[in-house]
């Protein structure tokens, strides 16, 4: 298995990314548009000194 080494804002923006395209994905009444993203991001801007969140954020998406 290869890892890349991500810095914060490229980490923050690739599962941003990944977390959007799974809720598009599910095609439901969920109605999310891209102003959500923004929310992500500021979570995952949290969580990325976070090893424990970190991880889970990694291993789900």
């Amino acid at each position: 298995m290869v890892t890349v080494k991500l810095d914060q804002q490229e980490w923050v923006d690739f599962y941003a990314g990944k977390m959007m395209e799974n809720l598009h994905a599910w095609q439901g009444p969920l109605g999310v548009d891209d102003q959500y993203k923004q929310l992500i991001k500021k979570e995952l801007t949290s969580f990325f000194n976070d090893p424990l969140k970190r991880s889970l954020v990694e291993t789900t998406y």
